[in-house]
């Protein structure tokens, strides 16, 4: 059910490059509720999640649906949804081959300096030897981005997917209507899951609800988001991790070699043969991007060395990494 929660925001999307309303969900906030409702009974949408892409040289389009967050009071979960890659800046962001602490917020992409890019570069390659979290800095700049434009969230606020995710989930604690939260996406969208979950087991801790309230992901074709230390966490916070794969697929396994699938007791893994796959989640997860693809072997190739990265953020700041 979750994987086809997830084609319903491909479903809902504007994709025209030549439309005002590129981007955005085709049924407006009301209509999403509506939609929501009568497909998968029982859920009722919490609010729409929204973030932006960010070049390297601090330039940001307007925020673009990414999916939503709906409660099922029946079944007390909350499921959080998210969307993966359809635009060219979004697969730049896939490509963000650097790493970023979790635990430390991050600096504009305008801002960083050729220290910062090498220190990322870094962090990709070797990881964190104190053992803290390292996470792929697009996928983390999606989730916890508020600066995007007012004018593209679905009510008119910059707030963020991290923002509205954790209000939701207070919101159901303090009104006790969860049992779970299931987290859900499919490519980068399953990489924004997987940090979603790892910040949504960590604030349940902080208030003393961790085991109490289950956090689940169910992620599909999930690129190597973290470094080991985030499966780690996972294992420590106990996240069952449900990961649906294509054989063949290199989306799931290409990343710097400090980003990595932490194989534990609460990650449970499944590969599929492409001509079947579609029977366990939509038709979309069949489907790899050549672009993608491309711009995952460039920015390895770009993040090999120090002094590539240095080129590429001085010679081409407009083009994203």
């Amino acid at each position: 059910m979750y994987g086809e929660m997830v084609e319903s925001v491909y479903d809902t999307l504007i994709f025209d490059d030549n439309s005002i309303s590129n981007l955005k969900c085709i049924l407006g906030k009301d209509g999403i509720k509506e939609f929501v409702s009568a497909t998968f009974p029982g859920y009722e949408v919490q609010t729409l999640l929204a973030s932006c892409s960010t070049t390297f040289s601090g330039k940001q389009d307007p925020a673009a649906y990414m999916g939503f967050v709906a409660l099922n009071k029946a079944k007390r979960d909350l499921a959080v949804i998210f969307r993966g890659t359809k635009t060219t800046k979004e697969t730049f962001e896939d490509a963000k081959q650097i790493g970023d602490y979790w635990d430390v917020p991050s600096k504009p992409s305008g801002n960083l300096t050729d220290l910062d890019f090498i220190k990322g570069f870094w962090l990709s390659w070797f990881g964190d030897s104190s053992g803290k979290i390292v996470l792929q800095r697009g996928f983390k700049q999606l989730y916890t981005n508020d600066d995007d434009a007012a004018s593209g969230n679905p009510d008119g606020q910059n707030r963020s997917p991290q923002q509205r995710i954790l209000d939701c989930v207070n919101n159901c604690l303090n009104t006790n209507s969860i049992d779970t939260v299931t987290i859900s996406g499919h490519s980068l969208g399953s990489s924004l899951a997987e940090i979603a979950a790892l910040d949504v087991a960590q604030n349940l801790e902080k208030l003393g609800k961790n085991g109490k309230v289950e956090t689940r992901l169910v992620t599909f074709a999930c690129p190597r988001t973290g470094s080991a230390a985030m499966g780690k966490e996972f294992n420590r916070l106990k996240v069952n991790h449900y990961h649906y794969l294509n054989r063949g697929d290199i989306v799931p396994i290409m990343s710097a070699p400090a980003f990595i699938h932490y194989k534990d007791e609460y990650y449970h893994e499944r590969r599929f043969d492409p001509e079947v796959f579609g029977v366990v989640a939509p038709q979309y997860f069949k489907d790899v991007s050549l672009l993608i693809i491309l711009a995952l072997l460039v920015s390895s190739l770009l993040t090999l060395h120090p002094l590539l990265v240095l080129v590429k953020t001085s010679s081409t700041p407009e083009c994203g990494p």
